[in-house]
């Protein structure tokens, strides 16, 4: 099988239900939902990352690219044109950097990371639908440390947000088996050898604080713990009658 097969598969199965999240705990507070998720297999001692998504994004909606990498210095990362760096932390050989970009029509959309050192390199790309294009991120955080460590707690000023939280580590093994929270859903998950990392989501019906999220497991690691809250589309003004 080919590299590129290898990640249709593992894109139609992760991409299997075009709303998020596919099974449980139900969008009922109208939020963002996700139209795909693709996660790019890593690559040894390489320079460059290409994040692409199988189905070309459209017109109005919303891209995350979570791009991860792995060296003993840290690396400065240079995305394609047009992206937004959201966050940018690293733990012990794990390096993680957050992007995300609003999608316009005859977008050219190229989809290559270029590091200034030679790394290891993985990640996920995430389209998400229903997104407030004009102020796409109520707020971020992030948080670094061992295993179990959780995500910081965050006020959003908006209702119905999508909280997309980020978990990598630097772990070389496999089988960590992280306990996940209840109540959230799994929007990608490496559990391959080595570099394990996963991705989480819930909504959050009313603004204010939110609740820091943990995911411990019985290894040591060094983790980063990112968080993201991203604002729905705000409902079509009424016309006025006549």
């Amino acid at each position: 099988m080919t590299r590129y097969g290898a990640i249709a598969i593992l894109s139609l199965l992760l991409a299997g239900c075009n709303t998020f999240p596919p099974e449980g705990m139900q969008n009922t507070v109208a939020g963002a939902s996700i139209s795909s998720v693709t996660q790019i297999p890593i690559s040894k001692r390489t320079r460059t990352i290409t994040l692409e998504p199988l189905r070309k994004p459209v017109d109005g909606q919303f891209v995350i690219a979570d791009v991860l990498s792995y060296s003993n210095e840290k690396p400065t990362t240079a995305p394609p044109p047009h992206w937004k760096l959201l966050r940018n932390e690293s733990a012990g050989l794990v390096h993680q950097t957050i992007y995300a970009r609003a999608i316009q029509s005859n977008d050219p959309g190229s989809s290559v990371w270029t590091f200034d050192r030679i790394v290891d390199a993985q990640g996920t790309i995430i389209v998400l639908d229903n997104v407030e294009l004009d102020a796409p991120i109520d707020t971020t955080s992030a948080n670094m440390g061992g295993p179990g460590i959780a995500t910081k707690s965050m006020v959003t000023s908006s209702d119905g947000d999508l909280m997309i939280d980020f978990f990598a580590t630097d772990f070389l093994g496999t089988g960590l088996g992280p306990r996940l929270p209840a109540g959230m859903i799994a929007i990608a998950d490496q559990e391959s050898k080595p570099f394990e990392y996963w991705i989480l989501g819930t909504y959050q019906a009313l603004k204010g604080d939110t609740a820091p999220v943990a995911c411990p497991s019985g290894q040591l690691y060094n983790m980063i713990a990112a968080q993201i809250a991203l604002r729905r589309k705000a409902p079509n003004a009424a016309r006025p009658a006549g």
